[in-house]
């Protein structure tokens, strides 16, 4: 009798600890995309809008996504959305680059967005962070 709630134990935990890995991988992928998503659809408006009305883009955005902060960092200085520094990683983006940075805390989705400001300057976000 011992040895069969020994070995039901043993088969239960060889599932489930498997399970439990894939799920996880699964919930991380699935706010990585959401991210990914967010970012890319805030970049058309990092192009176009004035920093005014895109500081109330990223606002908005935020208040909708509160588990995905977003932060655009344009090329003078500062930043709308969520406070977060300028790591090695924002100033990379900020030469043109868009990749996915491993953090301690998560991920970054950063995206370089070239495209003309509200005077026809030229404008360059250094992050649009998800």
């Amino acid at each position: 009798m011992r040895l069969r709630i020994i070995l039901l134990v043993v088969a239960t935990s060889s599932f489930l600890l498997p399970l439990a890995l894939v799920l996880r991988t699964q919930a991380a992928d699935r706010a990585i995309n959401t991210a990914t998503i967010q970012t890319q659809g805030l970049t058309p408006l990092v192009a176009t809008l004035s920093p005014a009305n895109l500081r109330l883009a990223v606002g908005q955005l935020n208040a909708q996504s509160p588990q995905t902060p977003t932060t655009v960092f344009p090329p003078g200085g500062g930043e709308f959305g969520r406070a977060a520094p300028r790591s090695a990683a924002v100033r990379l983006a900020a030469r043109g680059r868009s990749f996915t940075a491993v953090l301690p805390g998560g991920v970054e989705i950063l995206v370089a967005v070239d495209g003309l400001s509200s005077r026809g300057h030229p404008r360059s976000a250094g992050r649009v962070r998800g």
